[in-house]
């Protein structure tokens, strides 16, 4: 009768210490998946950051392309307006001699 009853207990034992053991796995696959999720995040976020990372760098390239464009179209308005103050320096030389020439023709006439 005794050793009947340590054997029961012995069995309850063993059936409690099972589900303790199962619960203890249940737990630590739970943890593995948070871990293996968190690890897979961090992944991600990385590769978000490098992402943000070469965006910014493309706009900076972007920016000091812009920049230069815009010093060589002032550039070439600087020229523009200075090839147009040359024409126009041209037509105003040209426009004296052709004065000139008239004078010189007008006082030979009158000589």
């Amino acid at each position: 009768s005794a050793a009947m009853e340590k054997e029961k207990r012995n069995e309850r034992l063993v059936a409690e210490l099972t589900e303790v053991v199962q619960a203890q796995r249940g737990r630590l696959h739970v943890h593995a998946e948070e871990r293996k999720k968190a690890a897979e995040q961090g992944k991600v976020c990385k590769e978000l950051k490098e992402e943000l990372a070469r965006a910014r760098k493309q706009a900076a390239q972007a920016e000091a392309v812009e920049a230069q464009v815009g010093a060589l179209q002032a550039a070439n308005s600087s020229l523009g307006l200075r090839a147009a103050e040359a024409i126009k320096m041209a037509e105003a030389s040209t426009a004296q001699a052709e004065a000139s020439q008239r004078a010189v023709a007008a006082l030979s006439e009158v000589q």
